[in-house]
Parts: C-alpha cells; structure tokens; sequence
C-alpha cells in the first residue's frame, strides 16, 4: 500500500439524522444531483470530459436508488459527522457509498475511504462498492472492528470514514471504542480525528438502552449533548436519559 495521504482538512460538523421510513411505491427518478453549480455548468458547456463522464455515471447510479435513499445520500454528502439509522435491510450502505461518490468531483486524486465493521460483512462491504460505485473504485481499505483495535489503520487517515454498524462503539471502555473515537470519547487521538468525515451507519442505535448512544455523540456531536455550556460527560448524560438503580453494587441503568 502506499504511504498514507495528509490529514484532510477540518470543516462544519454536521449532524444525526433520525430514523426514516420509505413510502409505499418509492421509484427513484433519474435525476441530477451531488455537484456544485461550477462543475455543472462545466458539464454544459463540455469543458470538463472527466467531470461530464462522472456526472453521466452518477445520473445511472441515481436512477437505481429509491427516492429515500437518495435523500439520505444527499444528506450525508453534506455532512462532516452523521449518523445514518435507517431500519435493516433499507440500503444504508447503499447510501454512504452514493454519498462519497458525490465527492469525487472536488479530489481530483480520488477519495481516501475506511469503512470499518464486523468481520462478517467485510466482504460484502467490497462487493457493495463494486455494485453502487461506477468506474474506476477509489483507495478502499475495509476493516472489522477487532482488527482496527489491534491498530490496522493506526498508520491512515481518510476523506471518509464509515463506521458500520456504529453500535458496535456503545461501550465508552472498549478498547475498539477508544481506538476509533479516543480516549475519553472527544475524538482527540482516535481514528476519527484523522478522517474528513465520518459517518455512522446502524438500525439498532441503542440496542439496550440510552446512555449507549453517548459515545458517538460525545465525539462527532457534542454540540447536541451541551449542558452548562460544554459537553455532558458519561453520567450526567444517564442522568438526563435513562433510569437507574441501585443494585447493591453501584447504579445500573
């Protein structure tokens, strides 16, 4: 592999996007989106074949996703930070792949991409960007969670991050947790400080209860857990959330 490229520049946060459900009889109309308005008018005026050839593989890529999805493309393209919690089987991954394709346009050396996720879905996640990413695959590297805590990407830094079935990350001490979103959860050291944007993808956000959701948002929103001016830290987000009790061995929630 070749040496891994400069950090990418900071900009906006984005946000977390709540779950959305898919009308009946969604058909996804072929139509034109993810460019800014300087390489549409270079597509018009045939200044630009590379962007005319890639604006033509996005037209085709669009006409297969169903109007949500392409909603959901849309708003992850535009978003630093995201978490995308769309029901199973709806085509999150779909989604993410479509939304970094919306970026090829602006890096003229082609996107740096990570996705991590369980050890299972590795493959399938190879297969996905074959199917939903047209022409010519960009620096893919696909991890799972295990192999990414022993430092698989210890040595990258990516324009998109994709974090797979992010409820992998609900325990705030797991050592997978701290490797990818730092130490005490604020992004400082961990994966995701290395990356130009991440976006979470999961059905399940908080599979036992809500103080699991904390994590994430600590690192890629804090600004929607500010309490007293600053970021709420593990026990007082509990506090604001859930409901505990005494076991007789300390708080469970």
């Amino acid at each position: 592999q070749d040496s891994p490229p400069e950090k990418p520049s900071r900009v906006a946060r984005g946000g977390v996007c709540a779950e959305r459900r898919p009308s009946q009889g969604d058909q996804a109309p072929a139509i034109e989106r993810g460019f800014a308005a300087a390489d549409r008018e270079k597509v018009w005026r045939g200044e630009d074949n590379r962007i005319q050839h890639i604006y033509r593989e996005e037209l085709v890529m669009a006409a297969r996703l169903r109007p949500y999805q392409t909603a959901g493309a849309d708003w992850l393209a535009g978003k630093t930070t995201a978490l995308l919690a769309d029901q199973m089987r709806l085509g999150k991954s779909a989604q993410a792949i479509t939304a970094a394709h919306r970026l090829w346009p602006a890096n003229q050396h082609g996107l740096f991409i990570g996705v991590v996720c369980p050890a299972s879905v590795v493959p399938v996640w190879h297969e996905q960007f074959k199917s939903w990413w047209p022409g010519q695959q960009p620096n893919l590297h696909v991890a799972s969670y295990d192999k990414v805590a022993r430092g698989a990407f210890d040595a990258f830094a990516f324009d998109v991050l994709i974090l797979d079935e992010a409820h992998y990350l609900k325990n705030k001490d797991a050592v997978r947790t701290k490797k990818i979103l730092g130490d005490r959860c604020d992004r400082v050291g961990g994966l995701v400080w290395r990356a130009g944007a991440v976006w979470c993808l999961t059905g399940t956000p908080t599979p036992n209860h809500p103080a699991e959701l904390w994590p994430v948002l600590r690192a890629l929103a804090p600004e929607t857990i500010q309490k007293g001016g600053a970021p709420m830290n593990y026990w007082s987000f509990v506090s604001t959330y859930c409901k505990t009790k005494d076991n007789g061995f300390g708080q469970q929630i």
